[in-house]
C-alpha cells in the first residue's frame, strides 16, 4: 500500500488497520513527490476504466479483474516512461 508522510497515514489508527490487513506500506522518502505520482495515476486509472460501473464482488474476482485490465489493456495501450 503505497502512502505519503500525512499524519493520517502515519498514526496508529491507520497502521493497525495495514497490519490488521496483513498490507506492507511503502513510503516514498520525504521531500520526494514524484514517486507517488505514478501510484497515484494508475490507482485513479484503475478506479476510472475499471471500476466506474462494476459492483466490487469478492478479493479474487477483483483481483483477476486487475490482473486482466493491467495485462490486456493498461501496458498494451499506454507507453510510461516509470514502467
Amino acid at each position: 500500500m503505497h502512502s505519503d508522510w500525512g499524519s493520517q497515514y502515519c498514526s496508529m489508527v491507520y497502521q493497525n488497520i495495514i497490519a490488521k490487513h496483513q498490507l506492507t506500506q511503502s513510503v516514498s522518502p520525504k521531500g520526494n513527490c514524484w514517486d507517488n505520482a505514478v501510484a497515484e495515476s494508475f490507482s485513479h486509472m484503475v478506479k476510472v476504466e475499471l471500476l466506474k460501473d462494476e459492483p466490487l464482488t469478492d478479493r479474487a474476482t477483483l483481483k483477476q479483474q486487475v490482473f486482466e485490465y493491467i495485462e490486456a489493456d493498461y501496458n498494451k495501450t499506454r507507453r510510461h516512461s516509470a514502467i
